[in-house]
């Protein structure tokens, strides 16, 4: 939603850039605030003429988020189907839960990349898994 408003709106663009890449400027997270802010500018002006032209080619349009679509399910099922191959029962009825819980855990490792956050998703998807066998377990065992 950002990327959209700051891609259309040059005055939210001119916001973000003079001071909200300000204000982080005088914390650690951002050393260089010259190139900081040019990389902001040229990364929202990308957007903007990478958006016109899929406004304009709807065919192209939708062909891009059909595609990422079908990416995006082939890379968060692979927990799912991870189960499957290590023998774990797990339900079809699981699988949306599976890629929900596959996105979120992308999403904080995407966004808080931190050292050794490979091994925090390595433990986010080891209590994941344990949860999901634990909950599998306790329905089937009491039925």
């Amino acid at each position: 939603l950002l990327l959209f408003a700051g891609a259309k709106s040059k005055k939210f663009q001119n916001f973000i850039v003079d001071k909200v890449v300000y204000l982080l400027s005088k914390t650690p997270l951002i050393n260089d605030y010259e190139s900081t802010c040019f990389r902001i500018q040229n990364y929202f002006s990308e957007f903007r003429e990478q958006m016109n032209v899929l406004q304009k080619n709807k065919k192209a349009l939708l062909q891009t988020v059909l595609c990422n679509v079908v990416k995006l399910t082939i890379i968060y099922s692979t927990p799912f189907f991870s189960c499957l191959a290590l023998g774990i029962k797990v339900p079809v009825t699981l699988f949306v839960q599976f890629l929900g819980l596959a996105s979120i855990i992308n999403l904080i490792n995407t966004f808080l990349p931190i050292p050794g956050a490979s091994g925090g998703s390595e433990g986010c998807y080891m209590i994941f898994l344990f949860w999901i066998n634990t909950w599998y377990d306790h329905i089937y065992r009491c039925e």
